[in-house]
Order: C-alpha cells, then structure tokens, then sequence
C-alpha cells in the first residue's frame, strides 16, 4: 500500500510512551504483501518485533505485541487486492497459512514466558553478536502457536 517501514520508529515511540508509566501493548504492525514469499511481510515481521524485544530487553514495559490481522479484510481504498492477513481463505480452498503466520508462529514459541527469563535470554543473545538488538527472530525455533505475546509487568531499571 506504499506505508514506510520504519522499525526503529517502533523503538523511539515505545521510549517516548514509557515517560506516561503505563503498560503498552503494540497493536495492528502488519505489512499487505501480494509477493510470492511475502518478502515484505516477513521483513516487517522480523524487524518490528526484534524492536520491540530490543524494547522489552532495556526495561520497557511493553505487554504485547499484536499482528494486524488474522485474515484478509477489505480496505475502503483498495478493496480485497491488499493481503494483510496470516492466513489466506478462499471458498475453494478454505483456510491457508501464510509464510508470515509461519514465521510469526515459530517466534512466538521461541520466547519466554516469564519476563525475567525473556530479559535474560535477549541479554545472553546480545552479548554474544554484540549486535545490541535484542533478536529472537534470526533464531525462532519450530513451533506452531499463534498468539499474542503476554508478558508481566517488567522492572522499572530503565526510564527516560
């Protein structure tokens, strides 16, 4: 659809956010993407959520992060042509997971489920690239298990 994607963005806005103390939850990041591979979903995929573990490793308390949408919808501007769903559906052949809801379903199972453990393994991860980012995605494991990422309430060690 022509959006920008700016995945540092994602980072400086959940920063600036955390001054009004308050949980945050990211909601409705998705890519539309016709491409055959999706290239461009599972690029915004991979990058947005990496921020937002990069988020979540430097004391931020973000909640979750929630992808925008289940199954295509119908925009007001460009009708069905844009595929923003995880999954496709047609009458003919029903139900079809994407390469996007792949991927998001396998680094879902990868993280975490206690905060403190998510820290310690984003931490251990940086530590040994250097790269500072914070990334699950390069190493999601297998799994299948589309969900929201719930997390508890973080510690306050960071505030800007």
């Amino acid at each position: 659809m022509g959006y920008t994607v700016h995945p540092t963005g994602l980072y400086e806005h959940i920063a600036r956010a955390s001054q009004l103390g308050l949980p945050m939850y990211v909601t409705e990041t998705g890519a539309a993407d016709k491409s055959p591979g999706e290239k461009a979903r599972l690029a915004c995929v991979e990058s947005y959520f990496d921020q937002c573990m990069k988020a979540v490793r430097d004391g931020f308390d973000v909640r979750g992060f929630y992808y925008w949408t289940l199954v295509d919808n119908f925009e007001w501007n460009c009708g069905r042509l844009m595929k923003f769903g995880l999954y496709s559906w047609t009458k003919e052949e029903g139900r079809q997971l994407r390469e996007g809801g792949r991927l998001l379903a396998r680094i879902y199972a990868s993280v975490p489920a206690d905060i403190g453990e998510l820290r310690d393994h984003l931490e251990a991860r940086c530590s040994r690239c250097g790269c500072g980012c914070g990334s699950l995605t390069r190493a999601a494991g297998v799994g299948i298990r589309v969900s929201p990422l719930t997390l508890a309430p973080p510690c306050r060690r960071r505030t800007l």
